[in-house]
């Protein structure tokens, strides 16, 4: 046979780039398991969360109940009030309760709210 010079290159072309590809391989999907509520939906790990996040975002906390999930606190002039609660549907609720006319309440609930997302391993 008489190979002419321009078939060595496409030859050549072919053979690098179809080498690699022949360790690609599909594994497949993964197998069935049981789904166990994580620590997220803790309310001990929430509140412990809740907890840090006050601490993180310069709320004093004043006054804990863990049976009502409530923690009071303070920033400044700015009072807080922390809920942690168990919904019906199993989930973990938190919410910030500012009470303040102040321009710097919107601070307050970001940075607190910024702390816990974090603890909780959402950002």
């Amino acid at each position: 046979m008489n190979f002419n010079k321009p078939f060595i290159p496409v030859i050549l072309s072919l053979v690098l780039v179809f080498v690699p590809l022949g360790g690609c391989y599909y594994v497949g999907p993964p197998p069935p398991y049981a789904i166990e509520p994580g620590p997220a939906d803790s309310f001990d790990f929430a509140w412990d969360n809740a907890l840090r996040a006050a601490d993180e975002s310069g709320i004093r906390i004043t006054s804990v109940n863990k049976e009502n999930g409530t923690l009071l606190g303070r920033r400044g002039p700015i009072e807080v009030k922390i809920t942690v609660m168990k919904q019906v549907d199993g989930k973990i609720r938190v919410e910030l309760d500012i009470k303040s006319q102040s321009p710097q309440t919107q601070y307050v609930a970001d940075d607190f709210y910024k702390a816990y997302d974090q603890y909780m391993g959402k950002r």
